[in-house]
């Protein structure tokens, strides 16, 4: 009985520290989540899903994104290059064909899904260019 008052009072006197303590305990022993992108004929819908995912579990290590393709056509995933300099060389956009019925792991977050990406975006300019990607069809 002395040692859980003992206990007890240690962690009211630490209350921050302790709040800490359980917040990092959390988040370390939280399972590790990443996306997909279930792409249909007519539709798509992103998930958050776990390593033990039947769909992904022998890809989990080859991306952070996985594309799953279950349309009958190919869909496209292509990079956007954008820059802070309005000068900007010729670019030549990464295309990467996913073809129906198939998974595609992903390195790269998808940041336009299905809609046109814009044609200029905010780069600061220590960053001199930025690269998006956009999943059409």
């Amino acid at each position: 009985m002395n040692l859980i008052s003992s206990i007890l009072s240690f962690l009211l006197r630490n209350f921050y520290l302790t709040l800490v303590a359980v917040f990092a305990i959390y988040f370390w022993l939280k399972p590790e989540t990443k996306t997909i992108i279930n792409v249909t004929n007519y539709s798509y819908e992103k998930q958050e899903v776990k390593k033990d995912d039947p769909r992904i579990y022998n890809l989990w290590d080859q991306g952070n994104v996985f594309i799953i393709n279950n349309s009958n056509s190919t869909i496209f995933l292509e990079s956007v290059e954008y820059s802070s300099n309005s000068y900007q060389n010729s670019y030549d956009p990464v295309t990467i064909k996913i073809r129906g019925n198939s998974t595609y792991p992903s390195k790269n977050n998808v940041n336009y899904i299905f809609s046109e990406p814009p044609n200029s975006i905010s780069v600061s300019s220590s960053a001199g260019k930025t690269t998006r990607w956009h999943l059409r069809r």
